[in-house]
């Protein structure tokens, strides 16, 4: 007998019923069909009792039902299996139980999938023509066992993870636990709390594979040998979706799992869909990305994107802003030194529209600064989509916006934004950078960039180097000095060293005054409070600091207290690194010195071009603007970028008013 619907849903599990639940709501007939005799059995048969969903609940609903207002933030299995209970009876769901399907094809001819079933229980050829197939038969379909040497002799019980149930009857055996995910992890916990000898292979540098299995022996990798009385194997399963799917490369791989990475791996030719298949758990078992328009679109939520926001608020332009972290200004709250304040006076690092109070120091703090910016977030009511990262962000020449795919890094959904205007403010500072030396990677001590480094209290009496010979870097050297560790700093550039009074100076009289002649002035006034440092290591800046900034972005090192332990031999100067052996770093003249630990202070890189797609006419290669300041800002097709021109937070004020002032100009007659 052949059955003609408009959708064959291969599967009652979540993904299945998903599916089957969606298209009620929309009215298009289906059927559903699953080989069990009920819906769910791997939640129902194939779970160990101890199960809960490893995600809050909130994040474990299907489509059109919530759980319980008094349901348990993590939903045990068997209060899951209720809930996909009730989900069947609120959707009028009926699947057809005991129906293996055997065979399915798409013929071109009709233009249809024409799939080959198995009544179960009667051995009855069933047949279904459908114009959809939505595969929801699961990744879970088969138990994988990996092949082992020896396994078959193994004088013990073997199980798969699928028929554990509890480990109360394995109390004072020796069991080993093979695979290291959510189920192998918590089996054996389970054993372990039942009074098993628990061992786990976690297959990784530190412990070993399994190399061969004699009798109830164990052999791991490095020959070391263990007896078992049971193995479970917590090594996940296989999809069989090719096993019955014919015409499916369109999607699935050979190993019958999705093609296309998520989230576009759902659809594949004439008709053909998977949902379940992505190992993104329930929360997008069958969603769908949602697309929001707005405006403006900003990315990134440091100072740059605030201050972008704060002046488009100012002139009620609407906005919608983004940032993959969980908080705002995270390189200021999460990866800024304890001691950091910030180096010019506060008069130059205000956002636009809002002043610090006037008892604010001169020069702030970094806690000082973060609250700064959390009231200048209430000030202007900006509430970013903390999270939230975007993947791809192309400009679509039809509809004239860009497009952004962004994923909610709490719940893996995909969302989709459209915006007339787009705007980069994910800050050159996006991603840490280390340079490539030789033999670093073998080196025995400890290794960490700036953005980790806190404090030099746990230094004290260590071998410390510091490389880089930027602001960050003079003042963590600073800093470990004071804290009694034995400090080197590598300097091997020209560095042109201020007083922060001597820098205050000079940006108020460029105001007044052309920047060669203030340079001039600046030059002679640190000259006149360093002296000559040269025998000391470091070679003055030919350029003085307002022209540096201005040429190449570069800042000059505002000195905080390092020159003079320079000077005195407390902080040690190296030129550039050769190569590292051990702990023994080679300097260029073959200088060697022994360290405890080393601290790269050397900068970031942006990251921009990872998800930017058409940002050619704004940013070069390392993802930052191809045009100087101040003409840096602006790209085309209403793209901008905020905060990337080395200008701290005086040039983020600039960008975010020129964006604003841009947009405005052009927001009504193209919205």
């Amino acid at each position: 007998m052949e059955a003609h619907t408009g959708v064959l849903i291969v599967g009652a599990g979540p993904a299945g019923l998903a599916t089957a639940a969606c298209l009620t709501q929309i009215n298009i007939p289906y059927v559903i069909v699953e080989r069990e005799d009920c819906s769910a059995s791997l939640w129902r048969n194939r779970a160990y009792d101890r199960l809960k969903l490893h995600l809050a609940k909130v994040f474990c609903e299907l489509p059109h039902m919530s759980y319980p207002v008094d349901a348990p933030t993590y939903i045990p299995k068997d209060q899951f299996v209720k809930y996909l209970e009730n989900y069947i009876e609120c959707f009028d769901i009926r699947p057809k139980f005991q129906t293996a399907i055997e065979s399915c094809s798409y013929d071109e001819g009709r233009m249809c999938w024409f799939s080959l079933a198995c009544d179960m229980t009667t051995s009855m050829v069933l047949r279904y023509t459908a114009r959809f197939l939505v595969v929801a038969s699961g990744e879970n379909s088969a138990e994988y066992i990996p092949i082992i040497r020896g396994l078959h002799g193994f004088a013990g019980e073997v199980i798969h993870s699928s028929r554990y149930k509890s480990g109360a009857s394995y109390s004072g055996k020796n069991v080993l636990t093979v695979g290291c995910g959510n189920s192998g992890m918590e089996i054996a916990y389970d054993l372990a709390s039942h009074g098993a000898n628990t061992s786990i292979v976690i297959h990784n540098p530190v412990h070993g594979d399994i190399s061969k299995i004699k009798d109830n022996i164990v052999e791991f990798e490095g020959r070391k040998e263990s007896t078992f009385d049971a193995i479970v194997f917590a090594t996940g399963y296989k999809s069989m979706a090719n096993s019955w799917l014919k015409n499916g490369e369109s999607m699935l791989n050979d190993d019958g799992l999705p093609k296309q990475k998520f989230p576009n791996h759902w659809k594949g030719a004439n008709g053909l869909y998977c949902a379940g298949l992505a190992k993104r758990g329930l929360a997008v078992v069958f969603s769908f990305p949602t697309e929001a328009h707005t405006g403006v679109l900003i990315v990134g939520a440091g100072p740059a994107g605030l201050a972008t926001a704060a002046c488009l608020t100012q002139i009620n332009i609407p906005y919608v802003i983004v940032e993959r972290e969980d908080c705002s200004a995270s390189l200021w709250r999460n990866r800024a030194y304890d001691h950091l304040k910030l180096h010019l006076a506060k008069e130059f690092c205000e956002l636009p529209h809002m002043s610090y109070p006037v008892d604010a120091p001169t020069y702030i703090p970094k806690d000082q600064f973060v609250k700064y910016l959390e009231n200048y977030i209430e000030c202007f009511d900006i509430r970013p989509k903390f999270q939230t990262a975007i993947e791809s962000c192309p400009y679509d020449e039809g509809r004239k916006c860009w497009f952004s795919l962004a994923r909610d890094m709490t719940t893996s959904m995909v969302l989709r934004y459209t915006a007339r205007f787009l705007v980069v403010a994910s800050g050159e500072n996006s991603a840490e950078y280390i340079p490539i030396i030789r033999g670093l990677h073998g080196f025995v001590g400890e290794v960490i960039h700036s953005s980790r480094y806190k404090s030099g209290a746990s230094y004290s009496g260590k071998n410390v180097l510091t490389v880089g010979c930027g602001n960050s870097g003079m003042e963590i050297a600073y800093v470990l000095a004071s804290h009694g560790a034995n400090t080197s700093i590598v300097i091997h550039n020209p560095v042109p060293v201020v007083t922060k009074e001597i820098i205050r100076l000079g940006m108020i009289l460029v105001q007044h005054k052309p920047m060669d002649v203030v340079d001039d002035l600046l030059v002679r006034l640190s000259n006149f409070v360093f002296g000559d440092l040269s025998r000391h290591g470091i070679v003055r800046s030919k350029v003085g600091p307002l022209l540096l900034k201005e040429k190449t972005g570069r800042s000059a090192v505002i000195d905080v207290g390092t020159i003079p332990l320079i000077k005195n031999g407390t902080i040690k100067v190296h030129g550039d690194i050769s190569k590292i052996k051990d702990n023994i770093v080679e300097f260029e003249g073959r200088k060697e010195s022994a360290f405890d630990a080393i601290v790269f202070a050397t900068g970031y890189k942006s990251m921009a071009n990872s998800w930017l797609k058409n940002g050619e006419s704004m940013l070069n290669d390392d993802g930052l603007p191809k045009q100087k300041f101040p003409n840096h800002w602006k790209g085309a097709n209403g793209l901008y970028c905020a905060g990337l021109a080395k200008r701290g937070l005086a040039g983020i004020a600039i960008d975010a008013k020129n964006i604003t002032n841009d947009i405005l100009s052009s927001y009504h007659a193209q919205i």
